[in-house]
């Protein structure tokens, strides 16, 4: 249309300028001329839209975005695998675990000033395995626990140590069946990897119980708001039913086993870690088994490669079954300040005998203190009021010297009365321990027996020294 406009300006100028010329063009002309301009229009606009369809096709594509990458498949949680310091295996929803463990105690030892009155020694210089030991434990199904523990150098039915399970649904209150050392003093229910010197106390030895099977029921907590370890109050208590060892079951048809009543209560006014307080109490009645006809109290002189025991009751029954029952009570004290630990026992043990014989009270304690240099804290197990493992803050080798203790201890047992003379011993130990790691510990005592009162008695007023070494590993 453009084009037909240009062509009827100019005319129109033709027009004006010549008159006479534009007179000569006649419409027909005119007409002819508009039909050629359209003509050259509609070609040129069929060229437009054919040059527009060439660009189409021929322009690149546009970017087509990648597509998201396919999502990863879902990972399936496997359990979880520790081997720090031994072999722990959870499950992924942490219901069920497992984990192997153990220890070896190995110790030398030498006497001195230990003649007896025929004039030979009375301890013999040498070395032994104290403990070779494999432990597992572990839960399964989330409210039940299991542990197994046997020693080595025992064997059969007297290796055997701990074998329980235990109902933990309604926690703190825990149900245990099996065998286990039954809830009586501080000193032995703290484990043997865990105590300060290489033997516990005789006072320990002689009077508390050990491992029986039976069953018990346990509980405790935080008094008040807060939790353990938050500088609360709390309490433990502990109440079983007991009866033999594995190793001393009855083999007579018909004879009874030996059957203990026995619990411990503590209450601990300080707990925050590295500060502690706690007071406990213990109690035990024993009634002895029906063909069991020796009930006898013992110990050796808080050393254990020589077997020979200074102090000793013998059999109290007669060899005819007299002794009707005993009962044993038991106090201790635990006390930590930072690197500063003590703890004291007492306990008594009251023995009931038939026949016209006489009723004899044993009783005993001890006290210690310990101070380790390096700065650490002696470890606690606040739900069973029990001392627990030691951790250097640097171990031995390229990152510090580990930690180190020094410790002493007066103890004292007497095993006379009644007629019966089992013989007093009055005993001071000091104790240098050198923790590597929190599993490899190296222990020296030496043990000096102040007094021994056993009159009739060919060990009567020996008052030997003991030096004693320990290497000890536990995984």
């Amino acid at each position: 249309m453009k084009h037909l406009l240009g062509v009827l300006a100019l005319v129109a100028a033709q027009a004006v300028i010549t008159p006479a010329a534009s007179a000569a063009v006649d419409e027909a002309t005119v007409q002819a001329l508009i039909k050629r301009i359209e003509q050259q229009e509609a070609r040129i606009a069929e060229l437009e839209r054919v040059v527009a369809r060439a660009a189409v096709q021929t322009a690149p594509a546009a970017a087509t975005p990648p597509a998201p990458p396919a999502p990863a498949p879902a990972q399936v949680a496997g359990p979880k695998v520790e081997t720090k310091g031994g072999l722990k295996v959870d499950s992924a929803d942490g219901k069920n675990s497992f984990s192997f463990g153990g220890r070896i105690q190995a110790d030398v030892a030498e006497y001195r000033d230990d003649q007896a009155a025929n004039g030979k020694a009375a301890f013999g210089d040498g070395t032994a395995f104290r403990r070779v030991r494999f432990d597992v434990k572990g839960k399964f199904l989330e409210d039940w626990g299991y542990r197994v523990q046997y020693d080595l150098l025992e064997g059969g039915a007297a290796g055997i140590k701990d074998a329980y399970i235990t109902f933990e649904r309604f926690a703190p209150w825990i149900l245990q069946v099996g065998q286990f050392f039954q809830p009586f003093g501080l000193e032995r229910q703290t484990s043997s990897n865990n105590i300060t010197f290489l033997e516990r106390a005789m006072p320990t030895n002689a009077l508390t119980p050990d491992r029986h099977l039976g069953i018990q029921l346990s509980s405790g907590g935080a008094i008040g708001d807060g939790k353990l370890g938050d500088a609360v109050p709390f309490w433990t208590a502990e109440v079983g039913l007991f009866g033999m060892r594995v190793q001393d079951d009855n083999a007579s048809l018909g004879d009874d086993e030996s059957r203990d009543l026995t619990g411990r209560i503590t209450i601990a006014p300080i707990y925050s870690g590295d500060r502690l307080l706690q007071i406990g109490a213990s109690y035990r009645l024993h009634e002895p088994n029906d063909s069991g006809t020796f009930t006898r109290f013992r110990d050796r002189p808080e050393a254990f490669v020589s077997q020979v025991r200074l102090v000793d009751t013998g059999d109290l029954s007669g060899t005819t079954g007299l002794v009707a029952d005993f009962s044993q009570i038991g106090v201790d004290v635990a006390a930590m300040w930072g690197p500063v630990a003590a703890q004291a026992e007492w306990m008594k043990t009251e023995v009931s005998r038939r026949g016209g014989l006489s009723d004899p009270t044993f009783s005993g304690g001890y006290a210690q203190v310990s101070w380790l240099v390096t700065g650490e804290s002696r470890g606690f197990k606040p739900a069973e009021a029990v001392h627990d493992k030691l951790k250097p803050k640097q171990a031995f080798g390229r990152e510090g010297w580990g930690a180190w203790e020094l410790a002493v201890r007066y103890s004292t047992l007497d095993l006379t009365d009644g007629g019966v003379i089992g013989g007093e011993e009055d005993n001071l130990t000091l104790g240098l321990n050198w923790y590597a790691n929190e599993n490899l510990r190296f222990m020296a005592n030496y043990v000096k027996v102040l007094d021994l009162d056993r009159p009739g008695n060919g060990f009567n007023r020996i008052e030997p020294d003991i030096f004693q070494v320990r290497a000890q590993v536990t995984w």
